[in-house]
């Protein structure tokens, strides 16, 4: 704990107010906008990047923008994990990773060279690999095991919190998630950071595998560990087992995935303050994204926190060849059957609830009785669903509380082509590596004069970062 506190010090000489390093800055525009529109606070901004092409590119945008002399904006030229491993004896209080594609690579040095207490800020744009196309890939890079499926983006989510996790829990170190989002292309995820002997035990509880039938979607997920408590004391055991060998809904075989986190992903005070900041009027900046910022938080925080993952409205119904049913009709018959049951901001046909499968599917085969005469196929799914006979008393009174829960949660883009842009090239022209050198200089020339549209940009009126 000495240790912990020395790294944690102030030094002499460094600004006061919080540290920042954003460690994959490219045009330095997000920490550009961290100077000008946080409030008081800040005392040091390190941007960082490898290519020398991106570092000139930081300066100009600097001197552009007119950033204020506090916080100090500090452009630097070095490779990110070798940054942050010479900041474990001076640790800093936000750390920003936005890698192009997976942040795996970097969770070590950033896990070991933040403050107690600090915020890391972890982007991933590798969807393809933790929505289910890569399961191997995925493997090797957050030691995980991903499953296709409507809950993927979710899925993404706890898959990468899950890394932070066990990577922190090397160095005694556990992570709290206070914001987490799936946002078009990619996840986002807030996390602080803490030391603790005693919470680190609790890792286990906090990550489970997940058993899945792909035929009818029922999941079980089965922790890594349990826990007895008595009183204060705390006895931390290997979980029994307690998935069945085949699908209990419809017998098929199961399939299995993970570890993935499934303790809350969103601090709910958090999402609070986030949700009144976006609505405050008289902040000094603009926010041109507000109302599609404003709908993805009020989904994020009418969330069941505490239940993970979720079955989509759609799949379920492709399953029994149900008629289309409104999703105000299914959560008001969850509602009316006793059960708990939301949205998920990753996606509008989304069932979340603390109803066991057997009730999503005892509401469907009273809605079939009513709706529809087709008969399933022979040694189907569907088959082995619909002949069960409903334990549930199913009623599809309307219930308005959350008939009109996620109205305006779900907008379009800003624009129609909307997605990630080609990796930049930076100075490897320079290099010989393809491109032609002279016109490299033409525009680095132009960029100078002011008039590069691609390089230089303002810090005014962007989105959120």
């Amino acid at each position: 704990e000495r240790r912990v506190a020395a790294a944690d010090r102030p030094r002499e000489g460094e600004p006061e107010g919080i540290s920042m390093l954003e460690a994959l800055s490219a045009t330095g525009l997000r920490s550009i906008r961290f100077a000008k529109e946080l409030p008081k606070g800040v005392g040091k901004i390190i941007v960082n990047d490898m290519d020398p092409a991106a570092v000139r590119c930081i300066e100009r945008n600097v001197e552009y923008n007119q950033v204020p002399p506090l916080p100090v904006l500090v452009p630097n030229l070095g490779d990110a994990i070798s940054v942050m491993y010479e900041h474990r004896n001076k640790r800093l209080d936000v750390i920003d990773l936005d890698p192009y594609g997976s942040p795996s690579q970097f969770m070590d040095a950033a896990l070991q060279s933040i403050k107690d207490g600090g915020l890391l800020c972890v982007t991933a744009t590798d969807m393809a690999v933790l929505c289910g196309n890569n399961a191997e890939v995925c493997f090797s890079k957050y030691q995980a095991v991903c499953q296709r499926g409507k809950h993927c983006h979710e899925q993404a989510l706890r898959i990468v919190l899950g890394a932070l996790e066990r990577t922190a829990n090397r160095y005694h170190r556990h992570i709290v998630p206070v914001l987490s989002l799936s946002i078009d292309y990619y996840v986002r995820m807030f996390v602080r950071v803490y030391t603790s002997q005693k919470e680190i035990k609790e890792s286990c509880v906090k990550q489970a595998m997940v058993f899945q039938c792909n035929s009818c979607w029922t999941r079980y997920l089965q922790p890594l560990g349990k826990v007895q408590r008595k009183g204060n004391n705390s006895k931390f055991l290997p979980a029994t087992h307690e998935v069945p060998s085949v699908c209990g809904t419809c017998g098929k075989r199961l399939q299995m995935g993970g570890p993935i986190w499934i303790d809350r992903i969103n601090d709910p005070e958090w999402l609070q303050g986030v949700i009144e900041l976006s609505e405050d009027t008289a902040r000094p900046f603009p926010l041109h994204s507000g109302k599609r910022l404003e709908g993805l938080l009020r989904a994020a925080q009418e969330e069941l926190h505490d239940i993970p993952l979720f079955y989509d409205m759609s799949q379920l119904h492709k399953v029994v060849h149900a008629s289309p049913m409104g999703m105000s009709v299914m959560y008001s018959a969850i509602v009316n059957a006793g059960f708990e049951v939301s949205g998920s901001h990753t996606d509008p046909d989304a069932i979340k609830t603390n109803a066991p499968i057997d009730v999503l599917y005892d509401i469907l085969r009273e809605w079939c009785k009513k709706t529809s005469k087709k008969k399933p196929a022979p040694g189907s799914a569907a088959e082995a669903i619909l002949a069960k006979e409903s334990k549930t008393a199913v009623d599809f009174t309307i219930n308005e509380a959350v008939a009109t829960r996620q109205k305006g949660r779900f907008l379009a883009p800003p624009i129609d082509v909307w997605g990630p842009k080609a990796r930049a090239v930076g100075d490897k022209r320079s290099r010989g590596e393809g491109g032609d050198a002279e016109q490299q200089q033409q525009e680095e020339e132009a960029a100078d004069a002011g008039e590069h549209p691609k390089r230089q940009c303002t810090g005014e009126g962007a989105g959120s970062p």
